[in-house]
């Protein structure tokens, strides 16, 4: 469990996991440098079970990584110190890695409020993978959706996340999409729909991936994309991506590293496809792999001075048309205003004539009539 700033909902956390059905287990606290009532809180618990480690705060993934080396056991549940687990979370996950060969377990969510009601969100429940999918299938959404799968329901084997390299610590907003794709490219994973945790939406937007984190987590997301292919075996990729593949027989090799360049290419962000130029711009300065483009894919040099000025790289063409916009906007106003100005001019014109000045005489003298009428 990492926490952070979590004293409203630290307790209910903890509770949530010592009151487990499943008792085997060691529940490591990290608190990332809290400067609230979270530190007080969680040495309030005197359960042997609990290893607490305070740090300074650096952020969700080097806390993390510092409860997975700290860890004993076999298997790794993550947690977060403001949500809730249900009591046989612990005890449905070890059975189905006991009884399966699968060693990496997602589960479904119920979400919860500030004040532990459930609610319903559909833009969260639709989001996250409930289901069970093929690798394949799980792997294509991560590409064309993002990280769809909820780090607090997750169940991993500890030895396969010392293999891929732990957390990347200089990531806070993407860390856990990240490690996801490392550890898929490797092992399968399964996804179970019982709902065994309760997740958190904060108010006010203090969720970690709040939508004011978002241009942090664009950055981190371009990161991760530009090796998101990286060491993915040949036949994984095909199966992943065989409905947008550019030739499904391509070769491994220089046809392998054209079809990852191309791929980039069928996404709708274009962000993402900023990658795949950047890739085909180094590609094709190698005569041979230019020679493969041009002969496999009818894709040459012409080709790619079309993609780079197609492709709105820096919003450019965006600002431009705003700025046209915003041009034409001022002019309109500039028009009304002027509209305005004649209509003023020509109402004070009228105010001032003979016969409106005779029309302002009778109706004061008919509102002095009527104020010295007799009430009788």
């Amino acid at each position: 469990m990492t926490t952070y700033n979590h004293e409203k909902y630290i307790a209910e956390a903890i509770n949530s996991v010592l009151n487990q059905s499943f008792t085997n287990f060691e529940l490591i606290i990290v608190n990332d440098g809290s400067t609230d009532r979270t530190d007080e809180i969680i040495k309030s618990f005197n359960n042997k079970r609990i290893t607490y480690i305070y740090q300074e705060n650096q952020g969700t993934s080097a806390a993390v990584n510092r409860a997975i080396l700290a860890s004993q056991g076999k298997y790794i549940a993550f947690f977060s110190g403001d949500d809730v687990c249900n009591f046989n979370r612990l005890d449905q996950q070890f059975q189905y890695v006991s009884s399966h060969q699968y060693q990496i377990i997602f589960s479904g969510f119920e979400v919860i409020d500030d004040d532990s009601t459930i609610i319903h969100d559909e833009k969260i429940e639709n989001w996250f993978l409930t289901d069970n999918q093929q690798r394949s299938d799980i792997i294509n959404n991560f590409f064309f959706r993002g990280n769809c799968l909820n780090a607090i329901t997750s169940f991993v084997k500890r030895d396969y996340l010392l293999d891929v390299g732990l957390f990347n610590p200089c990531s806070i907003q993407a860390q856990d999409f990240d490690i996801w794709i490392k550890l898929i490219k490797k092992y399968d994973f399964l996804i179970i729909s019982d709902k065994l945790v309760k997740y958190r939406i904060r108010n006010n937007n203090n969720n970690l991936s709040s939508f004011v984190n978002d241009v942090r987590r664009d950055f981190e997301i371009y990161q991760i994309y530009r090796s998101i292919f990286d060491d993915m075996p040949y036949n994984l990729f095909k199966k992943s991506f065989s409905q947008k593949l550019k030739k499904f027989d391509f070769q491994d090799g220089l046809e392998y590293e054209l079809e990852k360049a191309f791929m980039y290419l069928n996404h709708s962000w274009n962000l993402i496809k900023i990658i795949g130029c950047e890739k085909l711009f180094t590609l094709l300065q190698d005569t041979q792999a230019l020679e493969v483009a041009n002969k496999v894919y009818d894709f040459g040099l012409p080709q790619l001075y079309s993609l780079t000025k197609e492709i709105d790289f820096t919003n450019s063409l965006l600002l431009q048309n705003l700025e046209r916009e915003n041009q034409h906007i001022y002019a309109n106003l500039q028009e009304v205003k002027d509209e305005l100005g004649d209509l003023q001019n020509q109402i004070q014109a009228m105010e001032s004539s003979k016969f409106w000045k005779m029309k302002k005489a009778w109706t004061r003298c008919k509102d002095l009539f009527q104020k010295t009428k007799p009430s009788f």
